[in-house]
């Protein structure tokens, strides 16, 4: 109706609105009132009839105020939603952390990693880990890894480079690229959780590295310079951040030009929504998991080049069964796995973990560890 008073040639009459907009003349009145009381429309009497006539200033004020308002609302809306998201992501990762303090703190103070049958050498092995490199660690490394690869297998890390490991938890991998760099080069860990942190500082003690160092931060923004790292490596880490994308530009930044990243990761196909939202399985590794195209793609659209899958590691059943068993601790000390023994070491049990041995035949061949390479541009 305003647009139409807008657009005519002069003033009209409320039955000359109404008869154009074909709505009723009541309803025309009482929303001339409105607008003239808004101060967008002049009224005028000429003998029986009353003129009404846009105030176009008025008007253009009006919705500039409109638009502003509009404008204000859509900000708060999406203040809104990115405070919604910060929360969530903090929640995942004080989550995450809580389960491996836990876990690594139950495995040092019962001096096993496990209470059931399946123990976490078991799943280092699996990982790529030679025998003579997990004996060269303090055991406390090497029971309380967490990893699902070796990303230091076959690289081609120096001495005298700078090496950084995401998620460095007790440090074995960090020790292991403290002894490829050399007492030249420099080996830094990158852990959320104060008693992974503490672990990994009593292991890199105990093994007499000087080159190495533990620092605590986030993944997603990490303390380390820009551009002054020439490895970024990590182990079943990266999948655990509820902002992928945000770790994936944080190795582009910190890396040198021509730096390059070795990563092991879990990704996963069709994972059932029961296990994408159970949050002991997101915290063993699983329920985090995103295909192994989206990680690629990630990596590419951070500005990495070169990006590619160099090994795969696509799980079993059986596999499966005993990474779950070994990767989940009951943090309540009271529920069991279905082979009458609790399961071990990340999250705590759920109802989707009643039956590990049935959630890892339905999850065979769509769950598997990627050894992730990429390069930043450059000399």
């Amino acid at each position: 109706m305003l647009a139409r008073q807008a657009r005519s040639c002069g003033p009209s009459t409320v039955s000359e609105i109404a008869d154009c907009c074909e709505i009723d003349i009541s309803v025309v009145s009482r929303h001339l009132a409105i607008l003239r009381d808004a101060g967008v429309l002049s009224a005028r009497k000429c003998g029986k009839n009353v003129y009404y006539s846009v105030r176009y200033e008025e008007l253009a004020t009006t919705l500039r105020a409109l638009a502003d308002a509009f404008e204000a609302c859509c900000e708060r809306n999406d203040s809104d939603q990115q405070e919604n998201s910060m929360n969530e992501s903090q929640e995942v990762r004080a989550s995450v952390s809580d389960a491996y303090s836990k876990a690594v703190t139950s495995s040092s103070s019962t001096g096993s990693p496990c209470c059931g049958p399946v123990q976490k050498g078991v799943v280092v092995k699996l990982a790529g880990y030679s025998r003579e490199e997990l004996e060269a660690l303090p055991a406390e490394a090497v029971v309380n890894s967490f990893g699902c690869g070796n990303p230091l297998a076959f690289s081609e890390v120096k001495e005298g480079e700078v090496v950084v490991d995401l998620g460095s938890g007790a440090g074995i991998d960090v020790l292991l690229a403290g002894k490829k760099v050399g007492p030249t080069g420099r080996a830094i860990g990158i852990d959320i959780t104060d008693d992974m942190i503490a672990k990994a500082r009593e292991n890199i003690a105990a093994s007499g590295q000087r080159n190495v160092e533990v620092r605590k931060g986030i993944i997603e923004q990490l303390p380390v310079e820009t551009g002054s790292v020439d490895w970024v490596i990590s182990n079943c880490v990266i999948n655990l951040s509820p902002e992928k994308h945000n770790v994936f530009s944080e190795i582009a930044r910190v890396l040198k030009p021509g730096g390059r990243m070795l990563v092991s990761d879990i990704v996963a196909i069709d994972l059932p929504e029961n296990v994408r939202m159970d949050r002991a399985l997101y915290s063993s590794c699983l329920a985090g998991a995103i295909s192994e195209e989206e990680y690629v793609g990630g990596l590419a659209r951070a500005g990495l080049a070169d990006v590619e899958v160099r090994e795969r590691i696509v799980y079993d059943a059986a596999q499966l069964g005993d990474f779950i068993r070994s990767e989940l601790r009951d943090l309540d000390g009271d529920s069991s796995t279905d082979s009458g023994t609790s399961a071990c070491c990340g999250g705590g049990a759920t109802a989707a973990l009643a039956a590990p041995t049935d959630l890892a035949r339905s999850l065979a061949g769509k769950v598997w560890s990627a050894k992730f390479f990429a390069r930043k541009p450059g000399d």
